[in-house]
């Protein structure tokens, strides 16, 4: 009886060795899921801030295009239809001006879009992320 007490004993506790090498290994790979995907966020979060830089540069130009349309346009509604060709002149630099704003609002508009698809693609590694680091806590008892 005693025999079998010891065998059984080294039975279970040869299965929590196991169950412990199972859980550690488990951790070493969330763990370097954790890294990678920390990586992959910091090369995120650098990149969507360029494109922010730039999707405000942008703004900034189309905006001050607009200011430029509408300067033109007081202009030509000052001049009276006596002056022609200086009439003419005008709108056909505003029209080329318009078609030009109009370009880099379409452009603006792209890249704000695109913008958004990657912060969302950067939130949803961020949220993945801190799920990892929250299961890892709960795994060791810390949580």
């Amino acid at each position: 009886m005693e025999k079998l007490k010891a065998i059984l004993i080294e039975i279970v506790v040869i299965i929590v060795i196991l169950f412990i090498i199972s859980i550690a290994a488990l951790v070493d790979l969330r763990l370097k899921d954790s890294n990678s995907t920390s990586e992959a966020i910091g090369d995120m979060y650098l990149s969507l801030e360029q494109e922010k830089k730039e999707i405000n540069s942008l703004g900034n130009n189309i905006k001050k295009e607009g200011e430029e349309l509408r300067n033109l346009k007081d202009e030509m509604n000052s001049i009276k239809s006596d002056r022609g060709d200086e009439w003419n002149n005008l709108v056909v630099e505003y029209n080329s001006k318009l078609n030009e704003y109009n370009k880099k609002t379409t452009e603006y508009n792209e890249k704000v879009k695109s913008y958004d698809k990657r912060y969302e693609q950067y939130e949803k590694m961020k949220q993945k992320n801190e799920n990892i680091i929250k299961w890892f806590k709960t795994l060791i008892g810390t949580d």
